[in-house]
């Protein structure tokens, strides 16, 4: 079985928009998942610890006044409340990171 350190690599993606995203993928070891005892709940990491963690960077995006949108957690965390098509769109980025490393070292 061969290893590869490649599925960890962050990738820059061209949006529709024209806008470009850096994205890595999701690690395993930081989904946590477990039983609330008090509440009997089950208790995972959130959708927003995912994203936050997965997009590192982005070029081409402005703000209303024309100037650029700064990377920073605070605008991250609004292009993952507001912005479902960006949200998407690196979800399904990072899926394809792994999916395509795991083609890549088969081969």
């Amino acid at each position: 079985m061969k290893i590869s350190r490649k599925k960890i690599t962050r990738k820059w993606f061209n949006h529709e928009s024209g806008a470009k995203f850096e994205i890595r993928p999701f690690p395993f070891s930081l989904f946590n998942s477990e039983v609330n005892v008090e509440t009997r709940k089950l208790q995972t990491t959130s959708l927003k610890d995912q994203f936050m963690h997965c997009l590192c960077g982005w070029e081409g995006l402005k703000d209303d006044d024309d100037k650029e949108f700064k990377y920073s957690d605070e605008n991250k965390e609004f292009l993952y409340d507001y912005y479902e098509e960006i949200r998407e769109f690196v979800f399904e980025k990072a899926r394809l990171i792994n999916e395509s490393e795991d083609k890549e070292i088969k081969n």
